[in-house]
Order: C-alpha cells, then structure tokens, then sequence
C-alpha cells in the first residue's frame, strides 16, 4: 500500500511540474504573439506599464491591470471584440478574422494574467 502511495504522490508531483512547464511555454507564447508585429501587434496599441514594449501604445488601453480580468472574457475580446455591441473600437476581431489561432489567443491571454 505504501508503494501505491508513493507512485500516486510521485504521478501527482510530474503532473504539477508538467503542467507548470506548459503554463510558462504559454505565456512565453503569447508574449510573443503580443510583441510580434506581423501576429498580434498587440504593442501597436498597448503599453504594459513595467514592461519594455517596442511600440507607441498609446491607443488602446494599458494592459497592466487586466490580469485579475476572468480568462473567457479576454479570449473573447481578442477573438471578437464587441461581436453584436454597438461599441466604437479601433480593436480588430483577430480570432474572428483569423489573423489569430484559438491557441495564440489563448497564449495571449496567459501572458495577459500572468502581469502583475
């Protein structure tokens, strides 16, 4: 009984780590679909206050708080911003253009809550 336990405890503890690992390729991803300029050029309209980011940045709004935002409702933004909304914005549908992936978006979204 002892064994089984140490192999659940040692099966857990890789799961962790792998998981751990793909979360960090994520949002290494997606800070490059963010700062890629012919991807996301998510630069182009944002700045991350504390981040080096080669763009103005200066339209859209500062990306620095939007980590406590839910992650459904920044996949949607990106995949369609206002999708039926009578709101102005100069913000393209990527997903709904497919300019981006569904898996860019969500990388994009893991470099956005990984900010703090």
């Amino acid at each position: 009984m002892k064994v089984a336990n140490k192999i659940l405890l040692a099966s857990a503890v890789s799961s962790l780590l792998v998981s751990n690992i793909f979360a960090a390729d994520l949002v290494k991803e997606g800070e490059k679909v963010f700062n890629d300029k012919n991807k996301g050029n998510c630069l182009a309209c944002h700045a991350i206050s504390g981040q080096k980011i080669d763009g103005p940045g200066s339209v859209g709004p500062d990306l620095s708080m939007v980590a406590g935002y839910d992650d459904k409702m920044l996949y949607d933004m990106i995949y369609d911003t206002y999708p039926g909304k009578s709101k102005v914005t100069a913000m393209p549908a990527f997903g709904a253009n497919g300019w981006l992936t569904d898996t860019e978006i969500k990388a994009v979204v893991a470099y956005l809550k990984s900010l703090q």
